[in-house]
């Protein structure tokens, strides 16, 4: 933890302070405190559960914490969708088969 502090530090003080504005510190100050609430989910619940269904917990966590956050701008959350969908596209049970239907429109 101490080492990815420091690399954060020398980032910061490399690129400037301009980059690295109030803005930014808000989010990174919130953006941590989801990844803490999804540590500290998925830790408690792990001596409950399987480690795997806990890890799943704390992601779910960390997405319901930075959705109620608002870490990410939404710019960042459409670029995440876009990059859902793709994946979606290459998953062979998940294509679609058929034109999709207009409004309106009745494909049988």
């Amino acid at each position: 933890m101490l080492f990815l502090i420091m690399v954060v530090g020398a980032g910061i003080w490399l690129i400037g302070r301009r980059v690295f504005d109030g803005g930014s510190v808000r989010r990174s100050a919130l953006g941590l405190a989801a990844a803490i609430a999804a540590g500290l989910a998925a830790y408690l619940s792990q001596a409950m559960i399987n480690w795997v269904v806990a890890a799943a917990i704390g992601v779910l966590v960390f997405a319901g914490a930075a959705a109620l956050l608002r870490v990410f701008t939404p710019g960042e959350i459409e670029l995440m969708r876009q990059g859902v969908q793709k994946v979606m596209r290459r998953i062979p049970g998940l294509k679609r088969w058929g034109p999709a239907a207009r409004p309106g429109e009745n494909l049988s």
